[in-house]
């Protein structure tokens, strides 16, 4: 009897031992960093008012990410606030959401006497997220492209901006 109770309880710890090394290999899975690319194309005008009354710019537009796949973008910013916001969706509905400010960098061309292109960047203030991307965290990296303005009092243009950082995520969380 006492070798077969010693059997089975050696049987039990060895399980346990297993479940939490297990539980404890998910959890660090979910705060891996994972590389993360995105190439982004947007299309930005002046669409009515922010609720403070400043002139609301709107942002429309598609990409490409990984662990993404293809998305489309959404967001506004408002003409008396330096934190602009857009949503990233991907096609299953999951989406990464980012409050962002940016900063133009200096023209594109520098010879240009009334220059319409500058490089731009764009930092992530706060990111959060639905689906598996929940509890979604980016790197330090800021997205960087272009902004062009089609007009000389830039109410509206085009963005084109990438990434090239990390992501944190769990891929097997798939609440929304």
């Amino acid at each position: 009897m006492r070798s077969r109770t010693w059997r089975l309880l050696v049987t039990v710890i060895v399980a346990i031992g297993l479940l939490a090394t297990v539980t404890s290999l998910a959890a660090t899975g979910a705060d891996k960093a994972r590389p993360f690319r995105m190439n982004e194309v947007a299309e930005f005008e002046l669409d009515g008012d922010c609720d403070s009354g400043a002139p609301r710019t709107v942002i429309v537009g598609s990409g490409v990410a990984t662990h993404l796949g293809r998305f489309e973008v959404s967001g506004q910013t408002c003409a008396d606030s330096d934190v602009g916001s857009v949503t990233w969706t991907a096609a299953n509905g999951d989406e990464i959401n980012i409050l962002f400010t940016d900063a133009i960098t200096g023209p594109v061309d520098e010879d240009d006497p009334e220059p319409n292109e500058f490089y731009i960047e764009l930092y992530a203030q706060e990111v959060s997220g639905t689906g598996r991307f929940e509890r979604v965290e980016l790197g330090s990296e800021p997205a960087s492209g272009t902004i062009t303005f089609y007009d000389e009092l830039g109410t509206s243009g085009r963005i084109e901006a990438s990434m090239d950082d990390v992501i944190y995520f769990d891929p097997s969380d798939r609440r929304n």
